[in-house]
């Protein structure tokens, strides 16, 4: 879902009548020849002329479970439910590409900024804990594409799972070891 938002998020800010991107669309590509930015994920992305033409390819990397407490155990309510809590923290890589060196670069930067810009909307819009850019990498050649530099910058991403496991059986409701092991009666 994150992968797929930002692809959206991206297209929309890189779209020819954004004046915030106007100097870019001068600069790295024109809209009127074969040469226009191509926004996609690693998934769909097209070999044949991603070396050619300006892109942006994004790509997920790994999800790590955060622990915040012991168990993840968050709390109780009032029926002994007990409610849980884990942070899930990621990254997404937007892989910068271009066949000039500077206008990779170029491209990395107005890629970062148009995440972190609206970082604030794209948090709340998707209900995440944390969203913001953390690396912006050295432009290096690209060995897949003759003549192509790449970019990449590094998204990273925290959400936090919540949920509630509900007591289903009334009569073990008040089961504890230390009632096992005295050997007290359950209400």
């Amino acid at each position: 879902i994150i992968l797929k938002a930002l692809r959206i998020h991206l297209i929309r800010q890189f779209q020819e009548n954004n004046v915030r991107f106007k100097q870019l669309l001068r600069q790295v590509w024109s809209p009127l020849d074969s040469s226009a930015l191509i926004i996609e994920t690693n998934y769909k992305r097209n070999d044949k002329t991603a070396g050619d033409r300006p892109t942006i390819t994004l790509s997920n990397n790994s999800i790590q479970s955060q622990p915040q407490v012991l168990g993840d155990i968050a709390g109780h309510d009032e029926q002994n439910n007990t409610s849980y809590q884990k942070l899930w923290i990621g990254s997404t890589t937007l892989f910068c590409l271009h066949s000039d060196r500077n206008a990779a670069e170029y491209l990395g930067l107005a890629a970062s900024a148009a995440i972190a810009h609206f970082a604030p909307v794209l948090r709340r819009e998707l209900g995440l804990f944390d969203l913001s850019v953390v690396d912006i990498g050295k432009s290096a050649a690209i060995k897949e594409f003759a003549n192509t530099f790449g970019v990449p910058v590094t998204v990273g991403w925290a959400y936090i799972e919540t949920w509630t496991l509900e007591q289903e059986a009334p009569r073990l409701r008040n089961l504890t070891l230390t009632s096992l092991l005295q050997g007290t009666r359950m209400s």
